[in-house]
């Protein structure tokens, strides 16, 4: 049988290492915490950096592709856009447009035509054509190069959501 004093230094041993581990554990606590609010706080400045740089884009649906056979360009499709603009009352050049392209639909149906995504250097530029966006319904196909048999009528220009809005929204 072990003695008084051997037990006694054994239960102020471990009672020493528990003080020491409880401490440990705290500080470790406080590091992750401080780590925790810190990704937080980054989180909230990438997602605020994102959403501005959506606040420059819009999205147009509907919008038949020039020519289904053949590969559509950025060139073509920005010209096609700014066309559109143009004779839904838009005072729109190519100077205020970054970059326009063709996206992929989330839609299963590929009859539809492939979404087009605007990006704008000025969000002036983008705020008239969003003002005038029930105008793309009545442009003329033909005058804006579509083929003649295209129409706008199932046309739409909306804000383009950041990712996290679109998600939260289809849900």
């Amino acid at each position: 049988m072990a003695s008084p004093e051997l037990m006694g230094q054994e239960y102020d041993d471990l009672n020493t290492f528990r003080t020491k581990a409880k401490k440990d554990l705290a500080a470790i606590n406080s590091c992750l915490q401080s780590l925790y609010d810190r990704v937080d706080e980054i989180s909230i400045v990438l997602d605020e950096i994102i959403n501005y740089s959506y606040g420059f884009n819009l999205k147009l649906i509907g919008l038949p592709e020039l020519n289904p056979d053949s590969k559509e360009t950025a060139k073509d499709t920005t010209n096609l856009v700014v066309k559109i603009f143009n004779k839904m009352g838009a005072d729109v050049t190519l100077k205020d447009i970054d970059i326009v392209h063709r996206v992929p639909s989330r839609s299963k149906d590929s009859s539809q035509p492939k979404p087009i995504i605007c990006k704008f250097v000025r969000r002036l530029a983008k705020e008239e054509v969003m003002s005038r966006r029930k105008e793309i319904s009545r442009v003329d196909a033909a005058e804006v190069g579509l083929s003649g048999s295209a129409d706008l009528g199932n046309a739409a220009l909306l804000d383009h959501l950041p990712p996290k809005t679109q998600i939260l929204l289809h849900s």
